[in-house]
């Protein structure tokens, strides 16, 4: 993975201590979909976590496009198998409320364990990381009224 985000001039993989969901975000990610899912078991709901693992690459803002597809066919090549559509945004009750990067998922081909790619540029990360506060209460509350008030706020 550093390799092919490495290989494009002016990328680099950043947050690597975030790499890892901790145990209470897993925790917290089974809960909800197995609420979405009456009647779905914790093992079962473990099985669709896809950003257990993710990885965040900062590309250059002026070739973000380019790098984004560079990146993206280079771990194709590579053997990795894109999961799903990628996104850049969240919902919040079936709505888009707000998002600055793209989040792809692939599965590593050689222990079959989903990942999640965020692209950033250094700007889109700095604002993510800034609103994240807002992002995890928009993210979990059943509260509409501060849901908006906070996607505001991003």
């Amino acid at each position: 993975m550093k390799s092919i985000i490495s290989g494009e001039e002016g990328a680099q993989l950043d947050r690597l201590d975030y790499a890892r969901k901790t145990p209470e975000s897993i925790e917290r990610k089974i809960r909800s979909i197995m609420a979405e899912n009456p009647g779905m078991t914790a093992e079962d709901a473990a099985k669709n976590i896809r950003d257990s693992v993710r990885y965040t690459a900062v590309l250059d803002e002026k070739n973000f496009s380019a790098q984004a597809l560079s990146t993206h066919g280079a771990l194709v090549k590579s053997g990795y198998q894109p999961v799903g559509t990628p996104s850049n945004y969240f919902a919040q009750n079936g709505k888009k409320v707000g998002y600055g990067g793209i989040n792809a998922k692939y599965r590593d081909p050689k222990t079959g364990v989903d990942f999640e790619l965020q692209f950033h540029t250094r700007d889109s990360l700095r604002i993510a990381e800034l609103n994240h506060k807002e992002y995890e209460i928009v993210r979990v509350t059943k509260d509409p009224w501060v849901a908006t008030r906070l996607t505001k706020v991003m």
